[in-house]
């Protein structure tokens, strides 16, 4: 039982929110967020900003009443400071992460989903400490769940989704990594758009705890579905420098694994399988020697188990299919992208055969340096020339569009 309190007290604890919200909103208005999402979100944080002010009135007015205990009125106290604190805090890691970013991995993301004709998604690009993809508005929407409906309603109906991806320094100034990203985009497709998964599996919901995570049978097909999802998505759309830049962090441990994943090994197997079904074998086998010492524990349940992941993963293959955004090796771009970086030259003509060949080329330039001085020459210029790639070929498709108006 909660703790009873002067009732001044805790009405007035509660009216200083009106200040850190009203300045919060001020600040979301001044700050320039990198990213197709500025827009929606400082709506979005409008909005709720609003809505919450009005809920704190709604929430005195109650605190005053004689008929509610004071018991009553301190749980009531306490679930809106944390709520509140929470979302604060939620705003606050959004302005202060949003332009650690590059541009270049905006306009990365950005032509992914363009060949996927998903222009339209909300999202923001922060800055993390793991690579991971999560909802803010799912996030937000338990917080405010009893405490503010009014705000509860704006995200259900006005926000039902708007997702953050979030993206480690060390994988940002590393673009080779960067296909690690679509393995996050493919849950953020599947989450606002698709929701395959959950046509076949009921989606879990978080335990009392917020940050308790269910492990029954039927969650963990759910969790084990998307990911297996995630990884077919990222190797059909972008090719083989997804899996191999997967093991590749799997033995620097840059790459960690939940227990809501399946295991390395099976993850491994799925996506050998994948190459081979797009008919690239020596990719596959190639995959399947480079990952032949990962041993790992085996995963809470077999993927033998998922009943529907094959229909799952048909259904992905249908929009990719549609967009025509299938990988196809293409000799002559391969070639072209690999000699130009040989000579350090921007290649703009695919950012699909340039990013499968780029670690390639920089392990053999690395390989051919004779002096250590040439070696140091190669890592200081050659992520920045993929950089400069991949905002090149952005820049080249926007002003191909333009001309063709």
């Amino acid at each position: 039982m909660a703790t009873s309190a002067p009732n001044e007290f805790l009405i007035s604890r509660i009216r200083n929110y009106s200040h850190l919200l009203k300045a919060t909103k001020e600040e979301v208005e001044q700050t320039k967020i990198r990213g197709s999402g500025e827009s929606r979100f400082k709506k979005l944080a409008s909005k709720l900003i609003a809505d919450l002010l009005k809920g704190l009135q709604r929430n005195i007015a109650l605190m005053k009443r004689v008929d509610i205990d004071p018991d009553g009125k301190s749980a009531l106290s306490e679930g809106i400071h944390q709520s509140l604190e929470a979302f604060l805090n939620w705003v606050d890691l959004i302005l202060r992460h949003c332009n650690a970013v590059d541009i270049e991995m905006h306009q990365f993301v950005s032509q992914i989903l363009e060949d996927l004709d998903f222009k339209d998604m909300d999202y923001l690009l922060l800055s993390g400490w793991e690579l991971s993809e999560t909802s803010l508005s799912e996030s937000l929407k338990k917080l405010f769940s009893g405490i503010f409906p009014l705000a509860s309603d704006t995200l259900a109906n006005e926000f039902p989704s708007f997702c953050i991806l979030f993206i480690p320094q060390s994988l940002l100034k590393n673009p080779i990594n960067w296909p690690l990203c679509v393995h996050e985009i493919g849950h953020m497709i599947e989450n606002e758009k698709l929701k395959i998964v959950e046509s076949f599996y009921s989606r879990p919901e978080f335990g009392p705890v917020s940050t308790r995570i269910t492990y029954s049978i039927e969650a963990l097909k759910y969790r084990y579905s998307k990911e297996f999802q995630a990884d077919y998505f990222a190797t059909t759309f972008f090719g083989p420098v997804f899996p191999n830049q997967l093991v590749d962090n799997y033995f620097t441990k840059e790459v960690f694994i939940h227990p809501t994943h399946p295991s390395w090994e099976e993850r491994i197997r799925a996506l050998v399988e994948v190459l081979r079904t797009m008919g690239l074998q020596g990719a596959a086998e190639n995959l399947k020697n480079k990952s032949s010492s990962i041993s790992t524990g085996p995963s809470m349940i077999p993927k033998d188990s998922l009943e529907f992941l094959n229909q799952i993963l048909m259904q992905t293959r249908g929009l990719l299919e549609r967009e025509d955004a299938i990988y196809k090796t293409n000799e002559n771009n391969i070639n072209r992208s690999r000699e130009a970086l040989t000579k350090f030259i921007p290649y703009t003509d695919d950012m699909k055969s340039l990013l499968n060949v780029a670690g390639e080329v920089k392990k053999n330039l690395l390989e051919n340096a004779k002096s250590t001085k040439k070696k140091e020459k190669v890592e200081k210029f050659f992520d920045p020339l993929i950089k400069d790639s991949i905002r090149l070929s952005y820049l080249k498709r926007t002003y191909a569009k333009l001309d063709r108006r």
